[in-house]
């Protein structure tokens, strides 16, 4: 049997070398190369059996491969032509499916999809979800916006997090989905009024410097007005607040729209005051 340099350079030899198309063989270092002369252009490999041919294509001073009128190599055309997945493709500026479901991450950790926008390399919106929760992130100082296909702009969140609403906010509230319907204690929501002071602070949950001051109540001041009964405890719910999922605190909220029932009551019984003295005086008179 051949050595090696010998059986490389039978097979050299067997290459034909065709105009534009240089053969080297090298013995010593073992190797059998074929140079093509660059000055054609469009210089091309054919193969028996198939009208293609396999040609390098130089377009403004890029190179690209083709076989037959189908880029291989070259960046840009590659990714308008490659599949990633049967129903998944991708060109220069898209990612399109024909899929019905999109699947991202692995059940270990929480899962990001990162979606960049123009100006410095930092600025972009963010999806992603946890345990317990699923996050949109708008772009640094941006408007996070929800649209409504038929009226335009429904829910703006600013970056400061206020939110300003479009439409209407609305609470389900048909006698059809209630039982044990009964009037509200006048006795519970007076004492609820005396108890509960209205305060001025500011959040610890926003960026220290200009946080601006704020007028609410304190939650821990409402829950302890509350009726032991229970039936004034939709007042009051939980939420998980913090940064990260390990770091997160169980805190209280308030219903600010369900604390006007019980400013409702009281002025009813007020007007119903007012009534009874009005007439009182005009018997005075």
């Amino acid at each position: 049997m051949p050595d090696l340099p010998t059986l490389l350079g039978l097979i050299g030899s067997k290459v034909t070398a065709g105009a534009g198309i240089t053969r080297i063989s090298n013995g010593s270092t073992g190797q059998v190369e074929l140079s093509l002369n660059q000055s054609f252009v469009h210089s091309q490999l054919s193969f028996t059996g198939s009208t293609n041919s396999l040609r390098n294509v130089t377009n403004n001073s890029v190179d690209e491969l083709t076989w037959g009128n189908d880029a291989l190599v070259t960046a840009p055309a590659l990714a308008a032509k490659q599949d990633v997945l049967p129903g998944v493709s991708v060109s220069a500026s898209a990612l399109n499916s024909t899929r019905h479901m999109f699947f991202v991450g692995d059940y270990q950790a929480p899962s990001y999809i990162m979606l960049t926008c123009s100006g410095s390399s930092g600025n972009y919106a963010l999806l992603w979800s946890s345990v317990g929760m699923i996050s949109i992130r708008a772009p640094t100082a941006a408007t996070l916006n929800l649209f409504s296909s038929a009226a335009g702009p429904a829910l703006d969140i600013a970056a400061n997090a206020n939110i300003t609403y479009h439409g209407s906010l609305t609470s389900a509230s048909d006698k059809r989905l209630k039982t044990e319907i009964e009037d509200v204690s006048l006795q519970s929501c007076l004492s609820m009024l005396s108890s509960i002071n209205m305060k001025t602070y500011k959040r610890l949950d926003t960026p220290e410097e200009n946080r601006p001051f704020r007028l609410g109540v304190l939650a821990q001041d409402v829950q302890a007005a509350i009726p032991s009964d229970g039936k004034f405890d939709n007042l009051i719910d939980t939420f998980l607040h913090g940064e990260e999922d390990d770091n997160k605190q169980e805190m209280l909220s308030v219903s600010y729209d369900r604390l006007t029932c019980v400013l409702w009551t009281v002025v009813k019984q007020q007007q119903k005051q007012l009534r009874e003295l009005t007439a009182r005086v005009a018997l005075l008179e």
